[in-house]
């Protein structure tokens, strides 16, 4: 029989399953302020560029689907 199986009573009913108690492990990061202030973009330029990003992609998409279609 699996340990999973749960035991029967004497009437034939099954008992609830065991519950395994399960542990936690907490660990301090330190920080690094270096490295969290060189990366450091103001919104406006980092929206401008995932804007810039998605129209290049979008771009590049239109243009295959015009090549397929034989509009070029």
């Amino acid at each position: 029989m699996d340990d999973d199986t749960p035991q029967r009573e004497p009437d034939g009913t099954l008992t609830p399953p065991l519950r395994h108690q399960g542990s936690a492990i907490a660990a301090s990061a330190s920080r690094s302020p270096r490295r969290l202030e060189a990366s450091r973009v103001s919104l406006p330029e980092s929206l401008r560029g995932l804007l810039d990003a998605v129209l290049d992609r979008l771009d590049a998409a239109a243009d295959r689907i015009a090549d397929a279609a034989g509009l070029r």
